[in-house]
């Protein structure tokens, strides 16, 4: 596998060079970037003639950072010797058709020797669980799902997908990536280093993605109560301190971000649904815990490949969390010293919602909120 970096900026166009040498149907073409790209169609039309043949995919990213996607728009071209590649795209025109159009994503990959599928969508204008729910329905069970969802949860910028079907990014969008091969090689890994700090409280009132009762009490006032005095820094510390929610199934436990609080309804807005009959756990994280997390996390899809082969290291994660970890003055990106990286490649993006492996390893992927992700690709 052969491994490019480029970076475009408005003011200086692109450093190093596109290389161009690498286009082939066996190359994938990932760009990653702020949501000015959204009306900057001139660096994909650049992306468009250098690789015609290649398969294109990408996303906004939410904040930034070194590594993963910061001003510039951040693109790795990946050209694989023994793998083959397949893309679907489509637009979401309503909301409520997710679960719908994940389906259709999944049957448009052909399915003999899929490997692994990589999901980009908007996670503002698409219900992203559902997303998820109908592609994995869709594909076999063995194939490793990996990816994540663009957004910003400031809501004052707009996201953005850039897919395989020719078309400039836009909102409402989804692509997914499947790839083929004996001799791929891939690995995940996926940070977490929350730990809870109430016990189990029932959802006894919610409806979509609003928390209004937990345990038959409004829900921002119990949520206030085991904050304590943190609780006059609302909403901003919110975002440190999100839930665990566990369905009524007892399955394993998804991560949601508090997003907003809301005072005359008494209610929490969370980044993810949260069922009626679920329970919910308080949780936080030192940076230390964070910074250990994405480590172990990063070795984890490492330890995968082949030792000494040519890897890229895709990392999807929340920006809120990459920040703490730079306070602990680790990579935001990684979790991993340069020394630790030699020969892996680096790229990836600030999500709004990572898919990963549920809590514990069992089970299909779920959509994460405020955890890190690693895939890594090599061949043998």
């Amino acid at each position: 596998m052969q491994v490019s970096l480029s970076k475009y900026h408005p003011a200086t166009g692109w450093h190093p060079p596109l290389p161009i040498a690498l286009d082939s149907r066996s190359t994938l073409v990932l760009a990653f970037g702020g949501s000015r790209y959204a009306d900057d169609p001139e660096p994909f039309f650049a992306l468009a003639d250098a690789f015609p043949q290649s398969v294109h995919a990408g996303c906004s990213s939410d904040g930034g950072g070194e590594g993963c996607a910061d001003a510039a728009l951040n693109v790795a071209v990946l050209r694989f010797e023994h793998a083959r590649l397949a893309a679907a795209t489509l637009t979401v025109r309503r909301r409520e058709d997710s679960a719908l159009m994940g389906a259709a994503l999944g049957a448009q990959l052909p399915q003999g020797g899929l490997r692994m599928a990589f999901l980009l969508g908007d996670g503002e204008g698409i219900d992203g669980e559902a997303l998820l729910r109908g592609l994995r329905g869709s594909l076999p069970r063995c194939v490793m799902l990996a990816g994540g969802l663009a957004g910003d949860r400031a809501g004052l910028a707009k996201a953005w997908v850039y897919g395989a079907d020719g078309h400039l990014p836009a909102p409402a969008r989804a692509c997914v990536i499947g790839l083929y091969g004996e001799r791929l090689r891939f690995g995940q890994g996926h940070a977490r280093g929350w730990q809870c700090l109430s016990l189990p409280l029932p959802v006894t009132r919610a409806c979509g993605k609003v928390l209004y009762e937990i345990a038959g009490r409004p829900a921002l006032a119990e949520y206030k109560r085991h904050l304590g005095e943190h609780a006059g820094s609302l909403p901003g510390v919110a975002l440190a301190y999100p839930l665990a929610v566990t369905d009524a199934a007892g399955g394993a436990p998804s991560i949601r971000s508090v997003l907003a609080v809301d005072e005359c309804r008494g209610a929490l807005v969370l980044s993810g649904s949260v069922p009626e009959g679920a329970v919910v756990r308080l949780m936080h994280a030192r940076p230390d815990d964070l910074q250990g997390s994405s480590e172990r996390a990063a070795h984890q899809a490492l330890a995968a490949l082949p030792p000494g082969a040519r890897s890229v290291m895709i990392s999807v994660g929340c920006p809120a969390r990459q920040w703490l970890q730079a306070e602990a003055g680790c990579s935001p990106c990684t979790g991993l010293r340069p020394a630790e990286l030699a020969g892996t490649a680096q790229v990836g993006f600030h999500s709004f919602g990572e898919v990963g492996l549920p809590v514990g390893g069992a089970g299909g992927a779920q959509l994460h909120h405020q955890t890190q992700t690693f895939t890594a690709l090599a061949e043998a």
